[in-house]
């Protein structure tokens, strides 16, 4: 299995250090409280199944083929993104990858389409986050499980 530090970038200032300043101290005080994350991944597939609604599926698709990022929006880069951590990663494609909180971030998946032939697989403990991954990235494993639930 393959670790990559999350504190790759040490000292660099962070979306998610915007994202927390914005929501201000109490949100970032509940980041450790699994409701607090369900709640946050509930309203953002609410507003994704709204949002979706709105558009025309003729106007979504000539967008969607106009855009090869075409789930931004669904998705979340709060740390790193795949493309700022690729040169880290190792040449070899055959690896294992657990994502631990994963959230609905698209880097499995982009690992994946870089070639990634591994298991990959995202943990999050919002059944709205996984139910989003499950629905965009297919070819990746998600579990709804805390990460302490997985160690002997």
């Amino acid at each position: 299995m393959t670790v990559i530090p999350s504190n790759t970038e040490a000292g660099k200032k962070r979306p998610a250090d915007d994202i927390a300043a914005a929501e201000g101290e109490e949100d970032q005080r509940r980041y450790g409280d699994a409701s607090y994350w369900e709640e946050r991944y509930k309203a953002k597939k609410q507003k994704l199944n709204e949002d979706e609604k709105e558009e025309d599926k003729a106007e979504k698709k000539a967008a969607t083929e106009d855009d090869d990022d075409d789930d931004a929006d669904s998705t979340d880069e709060w740390h790193f993104s795949f493309e700022a951590m690729k040169e880290l990663l190792p040449e070899k494609k055959d690896i294992t990858v657990v994502d631990v909180g994963c959230g609905v971030s698209s880097f499995l998946h982009s690992m994946r389409e870089a070639g990634y032939t591994g298991r990959l697989v995202g943990l999050d403990y919002s059944p709205s986050a996984i139910d989003m991954c499950k629905e965009q990235f297919k070819e990746v494993e998600y579990h709804n499980k805390e990460a302490a639930e997985m160690c002997p």
